[in-house]
């Protein structure tokens, strides 16, 4: 089940035309689960490489190794996640990645010059998150909640800053006593 369907095929669609696309949203609003989605969206003979450059601490460097690596017949899709527009994008890698799928997912617009080099990004905000997404997202990861539960849970949760990350980090207990009403 993907979590904003619609959503997420038209994004893998732009990837696969070869756009290059910064994904904005702040933290909590399930960017990881839409970068999940997209790998289940798109056809296996694509060539994903996702790198997390917040947790990857040569980031950069991985992905300069992955498109030497790359087979030039293959199609391929580049995904940087926690993308800032760092000083150490060269405009000679963004050069490299024209003939790749780009996406980059970060938290806001992203410096797109390089030096003498202009980079066009398509920005994107990612859908908030809508109560009938959430329920039908406590039905998939099977929470402990009666499901004439869900409807005011998924109000409470809309209700907080970071209500994807929020699934989380709640145990199940504090599911089962419904202590959200509190």
């Amino acid at each position: 089940m993907l979590l904003r369907p619609t959503f997420t095929q038209h994004l893998a669609k732009q990837l696969l035309d070869c756009k290059h696309i910064n994904l904005m949203s702040p933290h909590g609003q399930g960017r990881r689960r839409t970068l999940d989605d997209i790998n289940q969206v798109l056809p296996t003979h694509v060539d994903v490489f996702q790198v997390d450059l917040k947790r990857e601490q040569n980031g950069y460097d991985c992905l300069r190794l992955h498109l030497e690596a790359h087979e030039e017949n293959k199609q391929g899709i580049v995904i940087l996640h926690n993308f800032y527009g760092s000083g150490a994008v060269k405009s000679s890698l963004f050069q490299a990645l024209q003939q790749f799928g780009l996406l980059c997912v970060s938290e806001d617009l992203v410096s797109s010059e390089h030096g003498n080099h202009k980079h066009d990004f398509i920005n994107v905000m990612l859908p908030a998150i809508t109560k009938a997404e959430l329920m039908l997202e406590f039905a998939y990861r099977e929470l402990p909640l009666h499901q004439h539960a869900y409807s005011g849970f998924a109000d409470w949760l809309l209700l907080q800053d970071k209500p994807y990350s929020r699934l989380d980090e709640l145990a199940d207990d504090w599911y089962q006593k419904e202590l959200w009403q509190a």
